[in-house]
């Protein structure tokens, strides 16, 4: 290649690969889907009394919002892990603030979301 023309070329493909990384960068920090329909099961079985406790409601959403910026930080083995101890943590509540049947909707979509992890 021309002497004269490498500097350019080089500073040409470093400045496309700085706009392809911004403009991937973005669309990475929109939720995971899975994470964000776990976090609208959490609501509906609020709104269903499926899960008698607001507290433990905001506490279930909080740590999928942790696992969510996780994901986002491209984390996705401490999302995986943080993952199993919410899917833990919901069946421990089990018949006491959480109905059984809300229980299993939660570890449910929550196996199917670790799979995808």
């Amino acid at each position: 290649m021309n002497k004269i023309l490498r500097p350019f070329t080089v500073r040409l493909g470093g400045g496309l690969l700085v706009f392809l990384l911004w403009s991937i960068g973005p669309s990475l920090a929109q939720g995971y889907a899975p994470i964000d329909d776990l976090i609208a099961s959490v609501n509906q079985l609020v709104q269903s009394q499926d899960i008698l406790n607001a507290t433990v409601a905001q506490d279930l959403i909080s740590t999928l919002q942790t696992i969510d910026a996780l994901v986002d930080q491209g984390n996705r083995v401490a999302a995986g892990q943080l993952l199993t101890a919410f899917t833990q943590d919901v069946s421990s509540l089990s018949g006491d603030l959480i109905t059984p049947a809300g229980v299993n909707q939660l570890v449910n979509k929550a196996t199917a979301t670790q799979s995808g992890l």
